[in-house]
């Protein structure tokens, strides 16, 4: 979090500059979930289990500084990683 303030989103700005910070599977996963799929389709799609599914998605909301679907969302679309 921004030392000069406790609210979330303001530090999603900073992470939103970052996009190498996600890994390439971290970005696929990002790119299904913004086509609304489901962790069992996303996972069954890539070849991955579900469980594996769940870490990547861990890991992106704390890399991004996201509390949800919607966040992660809102950065692919200001990353140039998905369109609008």
């Amino acid at each position: 979090m921004n030392r000069n303030s406790t609210h979330p989103t303001l530090t999603l700005g900073t992470a939103m500059t970052k996009k190498s910070t996600l890994s390439h599977r971290q970005e696929q996963i990002l790119e299904l979930l913004a086509d609304d799929l489901f962790d069992k389709e996303i996972a069954l799609q890539l070849g991955i289990s579900e469980k594996t599914v769940e870490f990547h998605k861990h890991k992106i909301k704390q890399t991004i500084n996201a509390r949800g679907k919607a966040g992660m969302v809102r950065y692919a679309i200001k990353t140039g990683l998905i369109g609008p």
